[in-house]
């Protein structure tokens, strides 16, 4: 068994549900603080360093996203590209 997976056993599907959201928020916070030029970018990346394990142990409890990233990926390519399919043209 992975840490993330310990993690979820021990803690719970709820209780880490309600521990991502709490670092999603925590995050939110920090980039708004950053819009507003008073940012700390050291506390945003700790914050990013905080959801990104949360995520993790989202696709442990729901399921991989890697087909949804791929499709989100591929749509913001389009955009970027003007739908030319060409980066950085």
């Amino acid at each position: 068994m992975t840490l993330l997976e310990s993690a979820i056993k021990r803690y719970g599907v709820n209780n880490q549900v309600h521990k991502a959201v709490e670092e999603l928020t925590e995050l939110s916070l920090e980039l708004q603080r950053f819009l507003e030029g008073r940012g700390d970018e050291e506390h945003i990346r700790e914050e990013v360093a905080d959801v990104t394990v949360m995520l993790a142990q989202l696709e442990l409890m729901f399921g991989s996203t890697s087909c949804w990233a791929a499709a989100k990926l591929n749509r913001l390519m389009a955009t970027v590209n003007d739908g030319d399919g060409v980066i950085g043209a």
